[in-house]
């Protein structure tokens, strides 16, 4: 647990955008799972009514969450942008400065690990 760094992200997928966004969420976790071996869990969910997304995101290290951040900036940022809203991002873990500074857009919840284990 005390490299390790996650988060989630809560978004609103925008109207008559749900088949785009499965077409790009696949697209996006082909592509994390074959160049960032420091990504340890990528996961997207969506509720029934396909109104809100959720992506669960598990890295082993800020250098790791980085990698992803940089890809995700230069491959899928603006794509993203224009299917989903992001509503709140949660931070879990010891973040670096660096990752902070890319992820602390307003909203953004930074936890600071207090006790558990991971096995």
């Amino acid at each position: 647990m005390q490299n390790e760094i996650s988060w989630v992200v809560e978004a609103t997928i925008q109207e008559s955008q749900y088949e785009k966004l499965k077409t790009l969420s696949a697209e996006m976790v082909s592509s994390t799972h074959e160049h960032e071996p420091g990504t340890i869990s990528y996961e997207w969910f969506v509720d029934e009514a396909a109104t809100k997304c959720y992506i669960c995101e598990r890295y082993a290290d800020s250098a790791a969450a980085m990698k992803h951040l940089e890809t995700f900036g230069l491959k899928f940022a603006e794509r993203l942008g224009q299917l989903v809203r992001i509503k709140r991002v949660t931070v879990f873990g010891s973040a670096s400065e660096e990752v902070m500074k890319a992820l602390g857009e307003e909203g953004t919840v930074f936890l600071s690990p207090l006790t558990g284990f991971t096995r």
